[in-house]
């Protein structure tokens, strides 16, 4: 039994306890890390191998689209050559020396992509990459040891930057560090604090940072809860006392915070960068700098072209978020977005719009849509550009034969 005495508690005690709860979920959540830090970890001594460091003037670029300024490289891609390579030299190294690619940069403009890129000794003709992982526009240390390609030695390592740019963009430093247990815990850690992009799950749920993880946050959220909660009530027990019940859901609280106060701050990140993209605009410049804005300006001059009336449109395209999103755009017209391979049920007076259908293509001469499976379909074009096009299909005529 439990006597009155010790079943007695103080102020002092449940700020005791409050505390040391607080204190084993901190402690088990951090060991947490840290053991799956050494599981997926490296060999031991990989810590000991000196960083490969190279400022941005050291690099070497492969074009004129990069040139040292100051002790940085200023990259300014343009649309006739939206491509730079930066190499750090042909430097041997042990690829198990080197776990992490750290890069010190002003961040990304839109749409431009930047990768690792390396030749392995044992194939000297052959270039793997990676790339660069990204917080939003920013470059954030990158792990390489989950690649299948680091390995063996490295003969090459370079920066690829891919896209063109409207303003220069500066590269200070490039670093090829060891991994080691400390590096795969930050790299974890990393992962969580990263910006998770919207999909249909951000309204309700955030899973935490970045797509691809060692651990996601919420399953070791909850182990740290459960831990603590047990040293919460083996203390009790011990003292000769019951556990109080707010006392074992404190733990649960402060997972739960933990993962909520992520999901906030995300939304918050989030919610910035879309009123930096469509905030203070007009209905179509928001449609634009969306990421079909060059379906959605298509789309346009082709309602342009098509009658006020509904009609029956067949959309088709290789990718169903462009044959979705053209369903969308052409509203209030019957749309038909489906993955079409035989033209046989289009019907004269209907109309056909493709957008990069690689399958499909026009012959000027016969006025004939092709299929490189073999039907054709007798057409009056109404629109085109690079990839994309508004037909209307018409009857088959002895001219067109």
């Amino acid at each position: 039994m439990i006597d009155s005495a010790a079943a007695t508690t103080t102020p002092r005690d449940s700020l005791v306890d409050t505390v040391l709860v607080i204190a084993a979920w901190v402690i088990a959540f951090a060991l947490f890390v840290l053991a799956i830090a050494a599981i997926s970890g490296t060999d031991p001594g990989r810590e000991r191998a000196a960083p490969l460091d190279r400022l941005g003037r050291q690099l070497l670029p492969n074009n004129a689209n990069a040139k040292p300024s100051g002790d940085a490289m200023a990259v300014a891609n343009r649309p006739d050559a939206p491509l730079v390579v930066l190499a750090a030299g042909t430097l041997p190294i042990r690829a198990a020396d080197y776990g992490r690619a750290v890069i010190d940069a002003d961040p990304l403009p839109k749409d431009v992509e930047a990768a690792l890129i390396w030749v392995r000794r044992d194939e000297p003709g052959r270039p793997f990459e990676q790339r660069l992982a990204q917080d939003g526009a920013r470059i954030v240390p990158t792990v390489l040891d989950g690649n299948p390609d680091w390995r063996d030695d490295i003969a090459f390592v370079a920066i690829g930057i891919k896209g063109p740019m409207e303003r220069p963009w500066s590269l200070h430093s490039f670093r090829l560090e060891p991994l080691g247990v400390g590096g795969i815990a930050a790299d974890i850690l990393q992962g969580w604090t990263s910006l998770e992009r919207w999909d249909g799950r951000s309204i309700n749920v955030l899973f935490g940072g970045r797509e691809e993880q060692r651990a996601w946050l919420p399953p070791l959220a909850f182990a740290a809860s459960a831990i603590a909660a047990v040293v919460a009530w083996l203390r009790a027990r011990r003292r000769g006392r019951i556990a109080a019940p707010a006392l074992l859901a404190l733990p649960f609280l402060i997972g739960w915070l933990a993962l909520d106060v992520r999901w906030q701050a995300n939304l918050a990140e989030q919610a910035g960068l879309t009123w930096s993209a469509y905030g203070g605009r007009n209905l179509d410049d928001r449609h634009a700098a969306m990421d079909d804005g060059d379906l959605y300006k298509f789309t346009r001059a082709a309602i342009a072209k098509l009658p006020e009336t509904p009609v029956r449109i067949y959309a088709t395209s290789d990718f169903e978020y462009f044959r979705r999103r053209a369903g969308y755009h052409l509203y209030p017209h019957n749309v038909l977005a489906y993955n079409w391979a035989d033209p046989s049920m289009m019907q004269p007076g209907d109309y056909v719009f493709l957008y990069q259908k690689a399958d499909v293509g026009y012959d000027t001469g016969r006025r004939l849509l092709l299929w490189k499976s073999g039907p054709t379909l007798p057409v009056t074009p109404l629109l085109a550009q690079r990839g994309a096009g508004l037909f209307q299909v018409r009857a088959a005529d002895a001219s067109a034969q």
